[in-house]
């Protein structure tokens, strides 16, 4: 029978664990050349892999970073496009940081044939084969990530992680889902339409989210004048304004958002 001292160290070594979970980038995308950490988690940045891993807490840690990122682009410094893949990857360590070493063992071992034959494959790691080229970083079989210097404002990411990380409210998570879908669908021509559609509904979220508040931009103001009060013509003027908005004014009304909602998330910290 173990003593009370046994257990203790028992306990100890249990604790020590941290179970992370993390997402893939796609080279579909656009991204920072310098990694990024908050409490949130941290991106991993890498030649072969760019990576989010996240305590998976269920308050949306990976949304709220990506959000945090969206919200913290220097301007003239190129354009931010995240392009996650949908599978999460489970991942323990012993640390609280993760290196890009670590990950790409984790995947390179879950991809290996003795994995496979002893039963151990993860399905999203299957799944990846669907896509191919372009679509896949360098450890998948694809090909280099495109990456700009200083894109990200480290003391804004830094405030705004730390207001997101607080924070628990589902219409702000709705909002940060929505951008965060629209942002993603700009990576394709073909799917511009879908991107003003989530625009426009992180934008009506948002009015929502201001209550009695006016949306501080004339920009913005002008779009929500156009979607009108009612939630039926809405949906209707949504897809009118989809198909006439152009690429210049959905990246104007975009920015103007996210300024719009970066004034609030501060101003409410």
């Amino acid at each position: 029978m173990r003593s009370d001292k046994d257990k203790a160290v028992v306990d100890v070594s249990q604790s020590a664990d941290q179970h992370y979970t993390y997402r893939i980038f796609s080279p579909l995308g656009a991204y920072p050349a310098e990694s990024l950490s908050s409490p949130l988690g941290q991106l991993i940045v890498e030649k072969d892999l760019i990576a989010l891993a996240f305590k998976n807490s269920g308050r949306a840690y990976d949304l709220k970073f990506m959000l945090a990122m969206l919200l913290s682009v220097n301007d003239g410094k190129g354009f931010l496009k995240l392009y996650p893949f949908p599978y999460k990857h489970i991942f323990e360590s012993r640390s609280y940081q993760i290196t890009g070493q670590q990950l790409q063992f984790d995947i390179k071992h879950k991809l290996s044939e003795h994995y496979r034959q002893s039963g151990e494959t993860i399905p999203e790691f299957d799944l990846y084969q669907n896509a191919k080229g372009a679509s896949l970083p360098i450890i998948l079989g694809g090909t280099l990530y495109s990456t700009f210097t200083d894109l990200i404002d480290a003391h804004q990411f830094n405030l705004l992680s730390d207001v997101l990380y607080q924070s628990n409210n589902g219409l702000l998570n709705l909002i940060c889902k929505s951008l965060l879908m629209s942002n993603q669908n700009s990576c394709h021509f073909q799917f511009s339409q879908q991107a003003v559609l989530f625009l426009l509904d992180a934008l009506m979220l948002f009015e929502d989210l201001m209550g009695k508040n006016k949306v501080d931009s004339s920009r913005l103001q002008t779009l929500l004048a156009q979607l009108g009060d009612n939630k039926a013509d809405a949906i209707i003027a949504k897809y009118q304004l989809a198909e006439s908005i152009t690429p210049m004014e959905y990246h104007k009304a975009f920015d103007a958002l996210c300024h719009a909602l970066t004034k609030y998330l501060l101003n409410k910290n």
